[in-house]
């Protein structure tokens, strides 16, 4: 018994001493296993004097070589800040690694894709954003033959011409349309040439004045070979202190006395003729001053036609040395004082179907030669010159000698009032069918 006791113990104390021994002494390499080394105890942080596992402290700088990261032991929560393009080896990607929708436009840098990027048909209709030029369109693989499914000749050449038939209603819609060669002349004023047109709306001119002073712009000089009209359409033309002066071969024509009227207030006179060669028709002239003529033919030789005068001074016509005609004239004084519808001086005239109202002198005759036709009138005419009054119906009729060879002839006519001379001088006074306003006959007084 003592005996095997005593063996047990020395086996125990010899084993303590083996145990002790190799606790304490050096670890050879790859001594330590995985086994040996405690679990972290996940609470002691990295404080090496406390707690179990392996701690930041344990491990040198630079310690930690490739070969021990384990693959795929990195991931992005273990790298701080960014890893520099030196540490990143080539390597390439394919599209399945990209998602769809992962590069935007404002990853791409401009003109980063080029031809060789794009596969064969990628570029779709949809892709292509607005028109394509012409340059880029090439004529490689087109069909020109056909347009719409229609082949080429279905369509006629870029000039062709179509008939009248071919168009589908034209033909009637042409129908009573003018002619190719037509003019206008019904529908529009035309325009003549060594015309000049007084109108107040639509016309060349709003003033005869303005147009006559014109002359030379629209006829040119007026003279046999270049005959003017100044044509005054229907209207009042009120021309103020302005005188309407003719100008010779250059002749005014109205559109009737009761339609185109020609006022004023001229100190003398509204017309004024002191030419040969010139005439005024179908037109009334009109002069509201007194003490003034309508109109003067002093010195001139002009035809007046169917015109009618309105004076309220004491003349409706004067002028003399000339040898003015009138035909168809009406004369009417509508002024105070002693008036006169006619008065020459010198010279010769004819006058023909004349009418002077209110006035005392219808008319004056001083050392002119004067033929009367066909006058109306109540006032006296007075002769001191040579005068033949035929076919009229006059009131007094006196006559003053002025040469003895001057002679007053009466034929045809009508004598209301008295046939007088102004002296008791010889006069020479001849009567064929004089009458009074009863019809009786009427002998020439001998004196």
């Amino acid at each position: 018994m003592k005996t095997g006791k005593s063996g047990f113990v020395l086996a125990a104390v010899l084993m303590c001493s083996f145990v002790s021994t190799g606790a304490f002494g050096s670890v050879n390499d790859n001594q330590v296993t995985s086994q040996k080394i405690r679990e972290a105890d996940g609470t002691s942080g990295q404080e090496t004097n406390s707690g179990s596992g392996v701690k930041t402290g344990h491990i040198q700088d630079g310690a930690v070589t490739t070969e021990k990261i384990a693959e795929g032991a990195v991931t992005d929560g273990k790298i701080s800040g960014t890893i520099s393009g030196s540490k990143l080896g080539s390597h390439s990607h394919s599209g399945a690694d990209l998602p769809d929708g992962t590069i935007t436009g404002p990853k791409m840098a401009t003109a980063s894709i080029s031809t060789d990027k794009l596969q064969d048909n990628a570029v779709t209709d949809a892709k292509i954003a607005g028109p394509i030029s012409g340059s880029k369109i090439s004529s490689t693989g087109l069909n020109a033959d056909t347009v719409d499914g229609q082949h080429a000749s279905a369509f006629a050449p870029a000039s062709h011409i179509h008939s009248m038939e071919s168009i589908s209603g034209l033909q009637g819609s042409l129908a009573g349309k003018s002619d190719v060669t037509h003019n206008h002349d019904t529908l529009y004023q035309q325009k003549y040439g060594k015309v000049a047109v007084v109108a107040q709306t639509g016309g060349d001119y709003t003033s005869p004045v303005t147009a006559m002073n014109d002359v030379a712009t629209w006829c040119g000089t007026p003279s046999a070979a270049n005959p003017c009209l100044l044509k005054i359409m229907p209207g009042v033309y009120n021309l103020g202190g302005a005188v309407l002066t003719a100008v010779a071969f250059v002749d005014i024509d109205g559109s009737g006395p009761n339609n185109t009227v020609l006022s004023g207030s001229q100190t003398w006179p509204t017309y004024r003729v002191g030419v040969a060669n010139s005439s005024l028709t179908n037109i009334a002239i009109e002069n509201s001053s007194g003490g003034t003529a309508a109109i003067d033919t002093n010195y001139g030789s002009p035809v007046i036609r169917n015109v009618r005068v309105k004076a309220a001074g004491q003349y409706g016509v004067w002028g003399g040395s000339g040898d003015p005609r009138l035909t168809d004239v009406t004369i009417d004084m509508t002024g105070a004082g002693w008036k006169f519808g006619i008065q020459m001086f010198d010279g010769t005239g004819t006058f023909t179907n004349i009418r002077v109202l209110n006035a005392d002198e219808a008319f004056y005759n001083y050392r002119g030669t004067m033929v009367i036709q066909n006058m109306e009138t109540t006032a006296e005419i007075m002769n001191q010159g040579n005068m033949t009054i035929e076919g009229s119906k006059v009131g007094n009729v006196r006559v003053i000698l002025f040469s003895s060879d001057m002679a007053t002839n009466l034929v045809n006519t009508q004598v209301q009032g008295t046939i007088t001379r102004d002296r008791e001088l010889p006069v020479i006074l001849r009567c064929f069918n004089v009458y009074d306003g009863n019809f009786g006959p009427v002998a020439c007084p001998i004196w």
